[in-house]
């Protein structure tokens, strides 16, 4: 009998079902002495010294009586041709949180893929531990290997004793991310502690500290001994329910059959996307992927209609752009056909609908610029909602996983027409930007790109190659933080209409008007109108009412958000840990749920959730509050959040991100000085698994603040060393070395010697490297520098194949300054031809 509390669990897709050898025997797999006996036979191994699988592969390993990869295709041999069995076809229709197996064989693989239903199954490896797990996807471990890698030595299956209890590094990151995850229910099927295996299992749970926090642990296991009831029952406390595997799958499967049906009836409507009166019915992988990375208007979707929120600095959506809740705003347009043109937000649909329609225009690139809490995001939405009106979908980017290669060659592919992509704060997407607009480039599509950036974040963070390939196809469009007096009086005439604010003698209609045309800060102004009070006072007074560990969490949270963050739970529990013990369950429902209620916003999905303020303004008010100006707090904060990474790849791109914002503009915005700034940096390069990146930057920052270029020049060199982050180190040590060479007399030996360095490095970049344009932009640069009237014939057929290489590997790149340069150059020859000689 299966209990009611597990298919609940089940249900709400809180499952993680662990799979042993004995799920596949209904298949056909071997179990227990079985595989053992197969490769003894298969390699004429006349006597068996222990039948133990482990015990046995070790001993024939290291008596040199077979080598491992004759062991692995042996058991490759016995397993390729498994059929999967009914209980395995009937597992694909079961909505599993994950699925980890120790087994070798691929029945678990072959089930979904000929199944094809509402659930496919994502094998995960070493290279994709970190991505993002799409809705309709269930992500699959294989933490003993697989018979599809055979024989792969980056690969080798787990088959020793040696390899049990040594476990490598992608095991050792499954155990790791195991006991890490707030898991609820975890399910054994096909273990018995006579194999040794389930044991190893449950140590390694145990050892975390985890095991025991795990709500609900089942075993499904047939006929158990009474050694699998004393150890499963006694020792790790966990039920057994005594079924065969495949039972126990049928009767799951026949339990949700029903709701499984109507989830796929729903899923196949899904498939479609409606834009103004035009309807596009997409592949079902390529609608999943679209709902994986992005957002976009559903007029048959019930939108929430939160005026209170929305006015109040709440995140906007798309009910608030269908009520009309915000305002008409003036912008200046500047690029192609404008000049910095005063123009109103009702006209940028209009804009973009046109150029969609010139064919002429394969790609443009649309920048929204302007200071936080400017109205950026609500604009976006606005843009997308008026497009879909148009009948053009608008494609709001959700978030900062690099989408699917080719993905956005699908959607043009079945929309036949062009289509736009939004993504709104760019500074933590740079990346994906650029993937995707190099994909547009190459397959010719007609695609808008709308980017939202704000100002400082566009001139100090983001990537100087990426701005200037936007740049060169961009429309800048720039919201200030102001209203006219028309304008003033719209954004007045609705919050009285949706009652956020009644008319009084104290502030009348005209008082608000007069206050928001007046206003230097929008926002400021609008919470102080509509709180009655004086905005950062009523946060402050309520800040000093939250109990110490709310104050932390709050202070901890503005401060990352402020640097434009969000912020993962797993952080901010491990940096408050020393002070606080604070639980899941507790902090949901003292902090986002009460005391902080409404300002520290939760969201995410499966165990991954992540926190921020309500708004970038709020973020900067409650960190002031929290840390009142003290420096050294904040950094004691910071670095305590980088010891808190746990080494995982997804944390550490975090505290990359983090630092690099601290270094671009933690002296303007944050008042740090060069010193602290260093300080963060070396804390974060001494305690993250891949510090070169953030080597390269601390380089960076070294010679851009300090012009410390022999200081700059350790960094860069260590990665150049080590080979690691080598395309940016190659190009920043050969800056630093042009830089050296810059600041010395033109007849200096030193000078000549750091010349040659320079050359020497981009050719090696160019090499390594071809298809990056700095390289040979900045050999150009150099030879420029280093010829007065006339160049060197050595130096200009350089030139000349520096140009050749640029044309042939950067051909989308088109830079006139490269072209310029090298026009400069040839100017230079024919001078060098003309002299007479001496």
């Amino acid at each position: 009998m299966i209990p009611i509390e597990l298919l609940k669990e089940i249900s709400e897709n809180k499952a993680v079902l662990f799979l042993g050898a004995g799920a596949s025997k209904q298949s056909g797999g071997p179990i227990g002495c079985e595989l053992t006996e197969f490769i003894a036979n298969e390699l004429n191994i006349q006597k068996i010294q222990n039948s133990d699988l482990a015990i046995f592969t070790q001993y024939l390993i290291k008596s040199n009586y077979a080598s491992r990869k004759e062991i692995e295709l042996a058991i490759k041999n016995r397993l390729q041709s498994l059929p999967p069995s009914n209980g395995y076809k009937a597992m694909t229709v079961i909505p599993w949180k994950e699925i980890y197996s120790v087994n070798f064989d691929d029945l678990v693989e072959q089930s979904y893929k000929s199944y094809r239903g509402l659930y496919d199954c994502k094998i995960m490896t070493e290279d994709n531990l970190q991505d993002e797990i799409e809705s309709n996807q269930i992500p699959l471990y294989k933490m003993h290997g697989s018979i599809g890698d055979v024989y792969s030595p980056q690969k080798p299956l787990v088959i020793t004793y040696d390899d049990l209890i040594n476990p490598n590094s992608y095991k050792e990151q499954l155990i790791k991310r195991l006991t890490n995850r707030l898991l609820e229910t975890v399910i054994f099927i096909g273990y018995s502690f006579s194999d040794g295996v389930i044991e190893e299992i449950l140590k390694s749970f145990k050892r975390s500290g985890n095991f025991d926090g795990i709500k609900r642990k089942y075993a499904v296991l047939p006929t158990p001994s009474d050694e699998d009831k004393l150890k499963y029952q006694s020792i790790y406390n966990i039920e057994i329910i005594d079924m065969k595997s495949d039972d126990f799958f049928l009767d799951v499967k026949n339990h949700f059959d029903q709701e499984y049906r109507a989830k796929l009836r729903a899923f196949s409507k899904s498939l479609s996307i409606f834009c103004g009166n035009s309807k596009v019915t997409f592949d079902p992988q390529i609608k999943s992927l679209i709902d994986n990375y992005f957002e976009y208007y559903d007029e048959n979707k019930n939108y929430p209609n939160d005026a209170n929120c929305f006015y109040r600095c709440g995140a906007p959506h798309w009910g608030n752009i269908k009520m009309n809740l915000d305002i008409n705003r003036n912008v200046l347009i500047d690029g192609e056909n404008y000049t910095y043109t005063l123009i109103n937000t009702t006209n940028i649909p209009d804009i973009i609908f046109s150029k969609l329609q010139d064919n002429e225009n394969k790609i443009t690139i649309y920048k929204i610029t302007g200071p936080i809490a400017v109205g950026k995001s609500t604009l976006c939405y606005r843009i997308a909602y008026e497009l879909y009106n148009k009948g053009v979908l608008a494609l709001f980017s959700n978030t900062s996983e690099s989408i699917r290669p080719g993905l956005l060659t699908e959607i043009h592919k079945a929309l036949k027409r062009p289509f736009v992509v939004i993504v709104d704060d760019a500074v933590n997407y740079d990346r994906k930007i650029s993937m995707m607009i190099k994909e547009c480039e190459k397959s010719g599509l007609e695609v808008s790109f709308i980017i939202a950036v704000r100002e400082n974040d566009w001139e100090c963070l983001l990537d100087y190659q990426f701005k200037r390939r936007l740049n060169n196809k961009s429309i800048t469009i720039r919201l200030e933080d102001k209203l006219d007096k028309q304008q003033s009086t719209e954004l007045a005439e609705k919050l009285f209409i949706n009652n956020i604010l009644i008319e009084t003698v104290e502030q009348t209609k005209q008082d608000l008007i007069k206050k928001f045309v007046q206003s230097k800060n929008l926002v400021a102004s609008l919470m102080t109108s509509i709180e009655n009070t004086d905005f950062e006072k009523k946060l402050a007074h309520d800040y000093d009412r939250y109990s110490p560990e709310t104050q932390n969490a709050y202070g901890i949270i503005s401060l990352v958000n402020r640097l434009c963050l969000p912020f993962k739970w797993e952080l901010l529990q491990r940096s408050l840990y020393r002070s606080y013990c604070i639980e899941w369950d507790v902090f949901t429902e003292k902090v986002i749920k009460a005391e902080a209620k409404g300002n520290i916003i939760q969201y995410g999905y499966g165990a991954n959730y992540y926190f921020s303020c309500r708004h970038n303004l709020i973020a900067q008010l409650i960190s002031d509050i929290h840390y009142k100006g003290d420096r050294f707090k904040e950094i004691k904060d910071l670095k305590n959040i980088i010891l808190s990474v746990n080494k995982f790849s997804h944390e550490e791109i975090f505290i990359g991100k983090l630092v690099q914002y601290i270094v671009s503009r933690g002296e303007l915005d944050l008042g740090y000085s060069y010193k602290q700034i260093i300080e963060i940096l070396d804390c974060a390069i001494l305690n993250i698994s891949n510090p070169y990146f953030l080597l390269h930057v601390k380089g960076q920052y070294i010679m851009e603040s300090q012009k410390d270029f022999d200081g700059a020049l350790k960094c860069f060199n260590k990665c150049i060393d080590d080979e690691k982050n080598l395309q940016y180190a190659l190009h920043s040590a050969a800056m630093a070395h042009f830089n050296i060479a810059s600041s010395l007399e033109s007849d200096s030996g030193v000078r000549h010697i750091e010349i040659r360095k320079t050359k020497d490095l981009l050719i090696k970049g160019s090499i390594h490297f071809p298809d990056n344009p700095f390289f040979y932009k900045t050999m150009l640069q150099l030879l420029d520098f280093d010829s007065c009237n006339s160049i060197h014939e050595s130096n200009y057929l350089l030139a000349k194949s520096t140009m050749e290489k640029y044309k042939k590997y950067c051909s989308l790149d088109k830079d006139p300054e490269v072209f310029d340069l090298f026009e400069k150059l040839k100017m230079k020859q024919q001078q060098s031809l003309n002299q007479p000689c001496g």
